[in-house]
């Protein structure tokens, strides 16, 4: 991988679609980029979620559009979820605090401090999906 490829690979945000070449066919394949990890890209190919190692990047092929992820219009005391591996964990809003969320675990009880990358809608917007 030359620095070029490399920079590409460090710019990727969540849900930009690139490719990398699949080692075991030997071919270049499609996917959705999570986050970056120490030496593996997190991904989705086809649906599910893969561990794909960094110098295997070939190249990016679409980026996502940059959305706000905080409901902005949140009040004290309404309910929001994040996705935490593939499971939503419900949360009670309290305040925000620059790009940070206040709010009240309701499993535990405890308060909590998420970033706000980690927002993954409200209750309502969930009750909209299902």
């Amino acid at each position: 991988m030359d620095g070029k490829t490399y920079s590409e690979m460090l710019s990727l945000s969540e849900g930009d679609q690139f490719l990398f070449v699949d080692s075991h066919y030997d071919v270049k394949r499609l996917a959705t980029f999570i986050r970056m990890k120490t030496k593996n890209i997190l991904a989705y190919v086809e649906g599910e979620t893969y561990n794909i190692p960094k110098p295997l990047f070939d190249s990016i092929v679409k980026r996502a559009e940059v959305k706000p992820k905080i409901d902005v219009t949140m009040l004290a005391g309404d309910y929001f979820y994040i996705n935490r591996r593939g499971v939503a964990v419900l949360f009670e809003f309290v305040m925000y605090k620059g790009d940070k969320l206040y709010a009240k675990n309701l499993i535990t009880g405890t308060p909590t401090t998420i970033d706000n990358i980690l927002f993954a809608g409200t209750v309502k917007n969930l009750l909209k999906i299902l």
